[in-house]
């Protein structure tokens, strides 16, 4: 049962921490604005990038996937107990995501969860960084897209997730690593839902435009 309760822990300390919504706070605490109120409603970086202004929209990204790496590492290290800490690491994962899309103190309506999946996934695997950004940085340079960026780096995670640990962490089972991956790549697709949409119809607005896709 102790285990249970740990396992617990994790996913709601890791949800409370990803409710953290740093583009609400940062648009409402020196803008005095509501960012959901402008663009594409959503409280992510591109967003604030495209309201905002460069400035707010780093801060923003650094500590979205900084409450991410936060949320994990507090599960890892200090919440799991006699549980198994890959495990907590991973439940802490995806409610902290899960926090960032539906932030209780906010009315449950946040960003897309890209900038802490990449928190998230980077502090339990790092290597799983590189092989998701590059084709990021790559399909953004080409598309100007970052959504579509950021669901061909959605539905690669999972696949790097497998890979990463079949070699490089043999003595762990990649069965927890690769369903949770999973799971955060499924809810990263379906807060894009819209900007699918746009793009199906040739719609979506790329950077430049002032209109926002995160």
């Amino acid at each position: 049962m102790q285990p249970i309760i740990n396992y617990a822990i994790c996913a709601v300390s890791a949800y409370l921490i990803g409710s953290l919504s740093f583009g609400i706070i940062i648009s409402k605490l020196f803008y005095h604005k509501d960012i959901r109120n402008f663009g594409s409603k959503s409280a992510g970086m591109t967003n604030m990038l495209r309201t905002l202004g460069k400035a707010p929209a780093i801060a923003t990204f650094i500590c979205d996937v900084g409450k991410g790496i936060v949320a994990v590492v507090l599960a890892k290290k200090l919440l799991c107990g006699d549980a198994d800490p890959l495990v907590c690491g991973y439940i802490a994962a995806v409610f902290s995501i899960l926090g960032h899309m539906f932030p209780i103190y906010f009315k449950f309506r946040g960003g897309k969860g890209v900038a802490t999946a990449l928190g998230v996934t980077t502090a339990l695997a790092w290597q799983t960084f590189p092989i998701v950004m590059i084709p990021f940085v790559i399909i953004v340079a080409v598309s100007k897209m970052i959504s579509l960026g950021s669901i061909i780096s959605a539905v690669i995670l999972p696949i790097a997730t497998y890979f990463v640990y079949y070699f490089w962490y043999p003595e762990c089972s990649p069965v927890v690593p690769t369903v949770a991956t999973a799971v955060i790549a499924l809810l990263i697709i379906f807060m894009h839902r819209t900007n699918i949409k746009r793009m199906v119809h040739g719609e979506e607005n790329k950077l430049g435009a002032k209109k926002s896709d995160e």
